[in-house]
């Protein structure tokens, strides 16, 4: 993932790669691992061209007050939505 702020970095104890913080890094294993919604964000993908898609996509699908499988709010504080969107961008390839 891109590196977006300053501060320490969650890192994935698995890949190593490294998230803005935990919350993050869980919202973005659900993305990736859950096989409807990663279909659903690639559709989504394939029409949006933005800086930040996570947070509209989250809202275009009535998930603002939802949470991941494992319980991590999908639209919380902390979360961050430039690493997702990193995510998004990264699945059209």
């Amino acid at each position: 993932m891109t590196k977006f702020g300053a501060g320490p970095r969650y890192k994935d104890p698995v890949s190593g790669t490294e998230w803005a913080n935990e919350h993050t890094f869980h919202i973005a294993y659900w993305m990736l691992n859950d096989v409807q919604i990663y279909q659903q964000m690639k559709k989504f993908m394939q029409n949006f061209n933005a800086p930040i898609p996570y947070r509209a996509w989250i809202k275009e699908m009535g998930l603002t007050d939802e949470s991941t499988t494992s319980g991590w709010k999908l639209m919380a504080e902390g979360v961050h939505y430039g690493d997702l969107s990193e995510i998004m961008r990264v699945s059209m390839y």
